[in-house]
């Protein structure tokens, strides 16, 4: 009963289990189809709309009364659907001229995606939160062409998402537990799942082994490639979600939206039906073994006399007396079995002397072999003595780890795809003065909190990007680590993935380092930096005041050679002049007294201005210069002092490294909420394995060093530092010998007054 009642739940859980997954794929992938479809409809929808020749006529004709008609055209179209938010008719150059909503007409929506991507054919915007109808929406634009195929404007509608809400909501098939929700690439929820609340979409995240493994490259090419079909995609495997509850369940990528939709069950629920199976089960055995042991009850009573007449004749003949007959007089089954044994006894008295005749003979053999036994008992030791050994050095490589691990000078932590420790050295906690507390099984955010030291923020991004690519993630610069008594320690180094034969990533290993005393000896370095400037400066001014008295002949009439070796002087005493006052300008940048003073600019009057300071070097190299100004840029408040160091270096460079008739491109204009900068040439460029150290001091590609022999290496450093202190961005793109693109972006809403002490010198190259 104990067997069958095992065997029986075992095979019942098994098919529980594949029938529930094979549900789970079935509805997921079939969920997603849905999904498909429905955004081929709306697209499809948008792009009936967008023909519709009341608009066409409209755009091809902006008077009043064929704008009303096109507006009451969409007005009907917003009826029909509940879940349209609004309608926006753009023209060709990206402004409104008809919204059926809050949004106002005659904004300039040149800039927004919805806009840029639907001049190439009807484009799905991802669901998204709207600060201008302070909602979560996602939209749907299409081109609306003339008969020639020119665009005449986009048509775009916003939908509320609760039509996806409906479709992962509904919940045929998946119990009481089950559910399915939609993530986003940066695992952030796209539609409320069954334990979360709407409030939650696109703020909270659900990062688990299966949500990591949905948007790994190897599941997108396999989806992308051969769909949902194919059986090396299913997935369905157990694990623990965002709740931390034991599920089985499985994904499917949508690529078109690049999504992943989640379907899982708890797996106490799917194993409920095995267990009230066993509880029945274990009942029904219980009842039949009483029924048994009754009947067997019965059955021993009726024939316990006769056997108990049996076993006392055995008794006697157990005691040796083999000659002794058992009564077998009955003719029973009873009466059969004492003649049987009787018969047997007889046999056991003629067994018994063949074999005493037979130890006699084994008792010597049994001797031979003891000496064989003895051997085989030492060879046995002798291989046991090896075990222990092996199992000494193992014990012993086990220690040499945990030392070489707790004597490693840096802190470091292990985590799984869990983000629980798993081993940690005593240097880690050390610097979190956590020392002698069991943090082992914890979440790491718990024990090593990293923070941004300008914000204050949360930053540990680094080490989620390391378990999402598998690659390794440097921590970046002025990140803090949060001791247990609230101090701030900073600290640098990387974070590295742990991955298993396959390739799989399983887990990762955070090292870090406690860099207070560097950032106090280059403090240090950039204090003696600025004050041996500040003493090479005088001397420097002086050279330089004699040298123009002896070459303008205010000291006494040189001759032609004097003048020659005279400005060989100069011009190497004025290229230290420029070094100097570069180095003074990077130590106020690095011990924070720079000074910016924002007013409101003209970014484009500023570049024109450093490119007439370069017309002579322009002229002389016969330089093609492009200007590229976008229409009714703004002006931005900005430091123009700092603003002007930037487009010096970097139009300054692209004419020093650019050969004679090259051309150089300079383009200002508005993306989103910054204003960004290109200088492209098409120069000598920067070779691959050197464009990771462009903005670091003191550093010059070594293309460059033998074509043009001046320059200090500091210039990129310092208006990369400019760009930063300003909120923006900087960043190149560049093939050796096909020329370099800078770009570099200003926030539109404009930069903040910093007081300090000094400006720069701009004298940068």
């Amino acid at each position: 009963m104990g067997f069958t009642s095992y065997f029986t739940s075992y095979f019942v859980r098994v098919n529980i289990e594949t029938h529930a997954r094979g549900e789970i794929l079935a509805l997921t992938l079939a969920k997603a189809e849905n999904i498909k479809e429905f955004i081929r409809g709306q697209e499809n929808f948008m792009a009936n709309l967008g023909a519709s020749q009341v608009l066409r006529e409209y755009l091809s004709n902006p008077d009043t009364e064929e704008k009303n008609r096109a507006k009451e055209r969409l007005m009907r179209t917003l009826a029909t659907d509940n879940n349209l938010i609004e309608l926006l008719l753009l023209d060709k150059s990206g402004k409104v001229v008809i919204s059926t909503g809050i949004t106002q007409e005659g904004l300039d929506k040149s800039q927004d995606t919805f806009f840029t991507q639907a001049q190439n054919g009807v484009y799905f915007k991802d669901i998204y939160y709207s600060e201008s109808i302070d909602r979560v929406n996602y939209a749907v634009a299409a081109p609306i062409k003339d008969e020639s195929g020119n665009l005449d404007g986009v048509i775009i509608g916003r939908y509320k998402p609760d039509s996806f809400y409906s479709i992962i909501l509904n919940r045929n098939g998946l119990g009481e537990t089950g559910e399915n929700f939609i993530i986003n690439s940066n695992y952030y929820f796209l539609t409320p799942s069954l334990f979360t609340s709407e409030n939650l979409v696109l703020k909270s995240q659900a990062i688990t082994s299966n949500t990591v493994q949905c948007f790994s490259p190897q599941e997108i090419d396999e989806v992308k490639s051969k769909g949902y079909q194919n059986e090396n995609i299913s997935h369905v495997t157990s694990f623990y979600d965002y709740r931390g509850v034991e599920v089985i369940g499985t994904h499917a990528y949508i690529p078109e939206t690049n999504w992943c939709l989640i379907g899982k069950m708890d797996q106490s629920e799917i194993y409920s039906p095995a267990k009230q199976m066993v509880y029945l089960i274990i009942l029904i055995s219980i009842f039949a073994l009483i029924i048994l042991v009754l009947i067997a009850y019965l059955v021993a009573s009726r024939i316990a006399k006769p056997i108990e007449q049996l076993q006392d004749g055995t008794n006697i003949i157990a005691k040796g007396d083999l000659n002794y007959k058992i009564d077998s007089s009955g003719q029973d089954e009873i009466g059969e079995l004492a003649r049987s044994f009787n018969q047997m006894v007889k046999k056991i008295k003629q067994s018994r002397r063949e074999i005493d005749e037979k130890v006699k003979e084994q008792t010597s053999k049994i001797r031979k072999n003891e000496k064989e036994l003895e051997k085989q008992q030492k060879a046995i030791m002798n291989i046991l003595e090896d075990v222990e050994q092996e199992r000494d050095i193992t014990s012993r490589e086990k220690d040499k780890l945990n030392t070489i691990l707790h004597s490693i000078g840096d802190g470091v932590f292990v985590i799984g795809l869990d983000q629980k420790i798993i081993l940690v050295n005593s240097v880690a906690l050390q610097i979190v003065k956590r020392t002698g507390e069991k943090v082992i099984g914890k979440k790491y955010s718990q024990v090593f909190k990293f923070i941004s030291e300008d914000t204050k923020k949360k930053n540990d991004k680094f080490i989620l990007d390391s378990l999402r690519t598998g690659k390794i993630q440097t921590i970046p610069y002025y990140t803090n680590i949060i001791d247990k008594k609230g101090n701030e320690v900073p600290v640098l180094d990387s974070a590295a993935p742990l991955k298993a034969k396959g390739g799989r990533v399983i887990g990762c290993v955070v090292v870090f380092r406690d860099i207070t005393k560097e950032r106090e000896v280059d403090k240090a370095k950039t204090e003696f930096v600025s004050l041996a400037s500040h003493q090479l400066r005088t001397p420097l001014s002086a050279i330089n005041w004699f040298a123009e008295m002896l070459i303008s002949d205010e000291a006494g009439h040189l001759t032609k050679e004097q003048k020659k070796y005279l400005h060989e002087i100069y011009n190497g005493n004025q290229r230290m002049v420029s070094l100097v006052n570069a180095l003074l300008d990077v130590s106020r940048i690095e011990l924070g007294t720079l000074a910016i003073e924002p007013e409101p600019i003209n970014f484009e009057k500023i570049s024109d201005s450093v490119i007439s300071e370069q017309a002579q070097e322009i002229k002389k190299k016969k330089l093609k210069i492009s200007k590229i100004y976008g229409n009714n840029l703004p002006k931005i408040k900005a430091d123009p002092k700092l603003i002007r160091i930037v487009y010096q270096n970097l139009i300054s460079n692209s004419i020093k490294y650019t050969p004679s008739g090259g051309t150089i491109t300079i383009s200002i204009s508005t993306k989103g909420k910054y204003l960004l900068s290109e200088v492209a040439d098409t120069g000598y460029g920067i070779p691959k394995e050197e464009q990771d150290k462009i903005f670091t001091k003191l550093f010059r590609a070594d293309n460059v060093r033998e074509k043009v022999s001046d320059g200090t290496g500091l210039g990129l450093y310092i208006v990369k530092s400019i760009v930063e202190q300003s909120k923006g961005k900087i960043w190149f793109k560049s093939e050796e010998n096909k020329g370099a693109k800078f770009y570099f972006t200003i926030p539109l809403a404009g930069v903040k007054l910093k007081e300090g002490t000094k400006g720069l010198t701009g004298t940068i190259e």
